[in-house]
């Protein structure tokens, strides 16, 4: 799954505050939200807005920028998606 991947690239998981259990099944929820017959806000919009976010965290150094910490990349991850 794309989310956990980079969660696991920005180093937000594993982490002992995080079940990853629970993580698994809202993902797994959020993403039956979506609706593939919908022309534009659906999943793969989501995953093309978590890879963007990521290189923007990452290669445009917007974590330092903005001094982001675990939780404010953990809430623009999921936000993301």
């Amino acid at each position: 799954m794309l989310t956990v991947n980079i969660m696991g690239r920005l180093f937000l998981c594993p982490n002992p505050n995080i079940d990853e259990y629970l993580l698994g099944n809202f993902l797994a929820q959020m993403y039956k939200g979506y609706r593939r017959n919908v022309e534009y806000h659906n999943d793969i919009h989501a995953a093309n807005i978590l890879q963007m976010l990521y290189v923007m965290l990452t290669q445009g150094g917007l974590i330092d920028l903005a001094q982001l910490n675990e939780l404010d990349l953990l809430s623009a991850v999921i936000a993301s998606v």
